[in-house]
C-alpha cells in the first residue's frame, strides 16, 4: 500500500532539512527548534528518529501484517 505513496515529488527544489521538516510536519511529528544560533539540526535528527521508529513499530505490528497480507491475497485473486 504505502509503495503507491509518493508525498514529494522528486523535482521539488528544497534542501534535505526542509525536506524532513515537511515530511514531519505531515505527520503531526514536532521539530523542538529553538530560536538561537546553535545547531537545529540536532532537533531535526531527533524528529528524524521518531520518524523511523514509529514506522519500525508500524511494520513490525502483527495487525498491520495481517492488513498487508489481505490486500496481496485480494490482489492475487483478482488476476486469477
Amino acid at each position: 500500500m504505502l509503495d503507491n505513496l509518493i508525498i514529494l515529488k522528486e523535482g521539488l527544489n528544497i534542501d534535505l532539512t526542509n525536506y524532513a521538516k515537511i515530511i514531519c510536519s505531515i505527520l503531526d511529528i514536532p521539530i523542538h527548534e529553538i530560536n538561537s544560533k546553535t545547531d537545529n539540526n540536532n532537533f531535526i535528527i531527533e524528529a528524524l528518529h521518531v520518524l523511523f521508529s514509529l514506522y519500525s513499530e508500524f511494520k513490525e505490528n502483527k495487525h498491520f501484517q495481517n492488513e498487508e497480507q489481505k490486500h496481496k491475497n485480494q490482489n492475487i485473486m483478482k488476476f486469477q
